[in-house]
């Protein structure tokens, strides 16, 4: 019989996994939640709609920038990689 080793391995490291998975239950039934909620008030500001719009805008036109950004460099990666390949059949085709 090979591998009855390799199997009470196995049984043995689940046994422990399992007594480790126990000793951390203690911790999520219990009720006492101060530690992990922290108390405060959320406190909402108005802001009026101009402003709201401006913001958006804002938003909105870093976003396309950023896009045009990426594109831009997307183009130039690929026309290198292009160009490197190119570059590269014509060193093949002329030896």
């Amino acid at each position: 019989m090979t591998g009855v080793g390799h199997v009470m391995d196995m049984n043995k490291r689940m046994k422990q996994n399992r007594s480790l998975r126990l000793a951390n239950k203690d911790k999520f039934k219990s009720h006492d939640r101060d530690n992990v909620y922290a108390e405060f008030e959320l406190t909402s500001k108005k802001i009026p709609s101009q402003q709201l719009k401006r913001i958006k805008y804002n938003i909105r036109q870093r976003f396309k920038k950023e896009r045009r950004r990426e594109v831009f460099i997307f183009i130039i990666a690929a026309l290198l990689v292009l160009a490197c390949l190119g570059a590269f059949l014509i060193h093949i085709n002329l030896y």
